[in-house]
């Protein structure tokens, strides 16, 4: 099993820019690239369960299945979004 701190979360550091699924995606795959794993049983809780949608969207082929626990449907609200960038 492997566990992702995104961007701006434990002890990462925060995007340079506007944090979005797209970005937090793009480095999810990249690192599954970068660790030679062409598919595996991908999950996520909460806002990685849209991560995982997005990732699902742009490289189905990666999936040997999913996981998803109480994901997120819409974007963070504007304050939330805000606090993001401060980190």
């Amino acid at each position: 099993m492997i566990t992702i701190d995104l961007r701006g979360f434990g002890r990462s550091t925060a995007p340079s820019d506007f944090a979005s699924i797209h970005l937090y995606t793009t480095d999810v795959l990249g690192l599954l690239d970068f660790l030679k794993i062409d598919s595996a049983i991908i999950g996520g809780h909460s806002m990685g369960g849209a991560i995982t949608l997005e990732m699902y969207r742009l490289a189905p082929q990666r999936f040997r299945g999913m996981i998803l626990l109480d994901p997120v449907a819409f974007p963070p609200p504007t304050v939330e979004q805000f606090l993001w960038r401060r980190y």
